[in-house]
């Protein structure tokens, strides 16, 4: 191989071409008629796909929830979310009676996206009056996408209402949506899904420098073992290529086979490019041209980052102090507190709150935060100002509170056991 040709080169580029081509068909139809088995939950909807589309424009929507825009053509254009907690929002509703069964795939077309925009997708059902089911559609990327609805074990049932939901900040310019297209399952509708959800862009998070998937989480296949599929037979071609033309060049079938791996990794390449690229625009869009402060504001603690800037602007420096954080899924986060209260505090007890874990850290140290959602903090800050007949937590001042969580003092004397 160290002495190869334009012609041999050429010659294996062909031939490369040709075995990924015909691996890919493969592939596809394979995938295509394999469909039921990998997916047992599509194989009700294959059987039965004999619904007529559903199509919804944007102005048949219902705003719930508003701030300013309103309905232009066919389309809803939002120039502004409402206020609300955990964040800004705006739900627009329809309600309409149908089957699921009927409908494997939503096609939804909504432009002005961007990674902090949450779009969901929420619905009621019949035999459930009154409870509202989500899903989260994928990505950021303006103009028509699909969405697997069967992602989601609810989907099910008589649909009688369907909303779309937007939470986040709009950024510099207006969400548009142009409407949505509920559809039964049918193969390019797979193929296609398949597709939106391997482009889909969401962005890095801590995990993402161990485990990168490239589609995201319950997607129907993952780009990473069909890439390995669609090189391994693409092998198997060239060595059929290669029996069926009598070819015994050992160096031509290696050069082709170099050839195809290469291109195999070039596509999973471009799609980590793609990732790379709508990633550095959002960090581009988060920190540049900040300060550290206001970079760590935009950051995706940043709502913690605040609290502890607060809370050291109450507190001596080199005070002690416990963290309870109301749920499990919160330990991150409070560990991420304890952070942003270096170097002035400590927090050298943190734990999950508890009757028991609240009695425990106001023995170790005087000052005491509860982590969690509004709700939560307001229950504990419940318990916390009227404990319980026979315990002994003595008097607690709240003396910070925002949406992060509560910061509280407790009374000295009964903090060391007195009278």
């Amino acid at each position: 191989m160290s002495n190869i040709g334009n012609r041999e080169f050429l010659k294996g580029l062909a031939l490369a071409a040709v075995a990924l081509t015909l691996s890919g068909a493969t592939i596809i139809a394979g995938y295509r008629f394999l469909a039921p088995v990998l997916h047992p939950e599509l194989k009700p909807y294959i059987d039965d796909a004999k619904a007529a589309p559903i199509s919804i424009s944007g102005n048949q929507f219902q705003p719930v929830i508003f701030a300013e825009g309103g309905v232009e053509g066919t389309r809803v254009v939002i120039r502004s979310l409402a206020p609300g907690h955990p964040e800004d929002h705006a739900v627009l509703r329809l309600q309409r009676s149908f089957a699921a069964r009927d409908f494997a795939f939503l096609r939804y077309h909504i432009d002005g996206r961007h990674p902090n925009l949450t779009t969901m997708l929420f619905w009621q059902r019949a035999d459930t009056p009154g409870t509202n089911y989500v899903a989260t559609l994928n990505g950021d990327s303006a103009g028509q996408r699909y969405h697997n609805l069967l992602r989601s074990a609810d989907w099910r049932g008589t649909i009688t209402e369907v909303a779309i939901g937007f939470f986040g900040d709009l950024r510099d310019y207006p969400v548009v949506l142009h409407g949505i297209r509920l559809e039964p399952f049918s193969h390019s509708g797979l193929l296609r899904t398949v597709l939106d959800e391997w482009t889909a862009f969401s962005v890095w998070d801590q995990s993402s420098i161990n485990k990168y998937a490239g589609a995201p989480e319950n997607s129907l296949l993952y780009p990473v073992p069909v890439a390995a599929a669609w090189l391994a037979m693409a092998i198997v071609f060239l060595f059929a290529l290669r029996k069926m033309r009598r070819d015994s060049a050992q160096a031509q079938m290696r050069l082709t086979a170099a050839i195809v791996a290469l291109m195999v990794w070039c596509v999973l390449d471009g799609l980590w490019l793609l990732r790379l690229y709508q990633q550095n625009i959002e960090t581009h869009y988060l920190f540049a041209g900040k300060t550290l402060h206001e970079k760590k504001l935009a950051d995706w603690d940043g709502e913690y980052y605040a609290f502890g800037q607060g809370v050291k602007m109450l507190l001596p420096t080199g005070t002690n102090i416990s963290v309870l954080y109301t749920e499990r899924e919160l330990l991150p986060l409070a560990q991420r507190l304890r952070l942003h209260l270096l170097p002035e505090h400590r927090t050298n007890d943190i734990r999950l709150f508890s009757r028991e874990n609240l009695s425990v850290s106001l023995r170790e140290n005087r000052y005491l935060i509860v982590l969690g959602p509004p709700a939560e903090t307001n229950l504990a800050h419940r318990l916390i100002s009227r404990p319980a007949a026979g315990t002994q937590l003595g008097k607690l001042d709240l003396i910070h509170s925002n949406t992060v969580g509560n910061l509280y003092l407790a009374d000295e004397d009964h903090r060391e056991g007195k009278p």
